[in-house]
């Protein structure tokens, strides 16, 4: 099946969301919001499209920020913007296939973009791993992997390739109250934790404990944080997949 690009402009902003429509005609559509330092193209997306596809799902995947003049830029992001953007995509969507019911999976900090969508427009969700507000200060945002960077303004973080964020976007990833937006969130909801990923397992916890129903939490046993390790993306792929059945169809 062939990928599109799929161009969404931002509504009085003059950016727009560059994005790869992977369609199954008459499918339902699956939107994927990616983590922070990663993109469209990177592998859980990359290959959740295609799996997705292999089980009856279109697919449009979509940059939070990108290379293009007119896309946007990570230092002028904080989580609501994701949020934003991805109600914008929803509804685009929405408007131009209005018979076709729209899912949505986020991982990481997409998971969080998807809790803080103002909007849910989308009939069911799926969360990889997303992040939480717990395990740090809300004040003090340096610690051992980020640092301010005065002559920048802006925060240096170090996950393996350097990324520069803004105040903004840390107030609004550690300040964010994510148990009310777990309690307010009214859509059916599936949350995958990575097993191996002790620092956030339990947060995955407290998630499907406040989570309306329905609801499920499926743990991954020795999955990493990216299911990279052994056949855990797979099976990623077949939880997911599995809760779109019930919901997403």
């Amino acid at each position: 099946m062939a990928e599109v690009d799929k161009i969404i402009p931002i509504p009085g902003t003059g950016k727009r969301i560059y994005g790869l429509l992977r369609e199954v005609p008459g499918a339902p559509i699956v939107v994927l919001v990616h983590g922070i330092t990663a993109d469209m193209n990177c592998v859980q997306l990359y290959l959740a499209a295609r799996a997705l596809e292999q089980a009856g799902f279109s697919s449009y995947r979509f940059d939070l920020y990108g290379w293009d003049l007119d896309a946007r830029d990570l230092l002028d992001c904080t989580v609501d913007v994701h949020a934003d953007d991805l109600d914008v995509v929803v509804d685009a969507l929405r408007k131009e296939q209005p018979e076709r019911l729209v899912s949505v999976i986020g991982h990481s900090l997409g998971g969080l973009a998807i809790l803080a969508s103002k909007a849910r427009a989308f009939d069911a969700a799926v969360l990889w791993d997303a992040s939480h507000d717990r395990g740090w200060d809300k004040d003090t945002f340096e610690d051992a992997r980020i640092t301010w960077e005065p002559a920048l303004g802006c925060y240096r973080m170090r996950h393996g390739v350097d990324c520069l964020v803004s105040e903004a976007m840390l107030r609004s990833w550690r300040g964010r109250d994510c148990t009310a937006l777990i309690k307010a969130f009214d859509k059916p909801v599936k949350i995958i934790a990575a097993g191996a990923n002790d620092f956030m397992l339990d947060w995955e916890h407290t998630y499907y404990e406040h989570a309306n129903e329905p609801k499920a939490l499926a743990v991954i046993a020795d999955a990493d944080h990216n299911f990279t390790t052994g056949e855990t993306m797979t099976d990623l792929f077949a939880k997911t997949i599995d809760w779109l059945d019930q919901h997403g169809r």
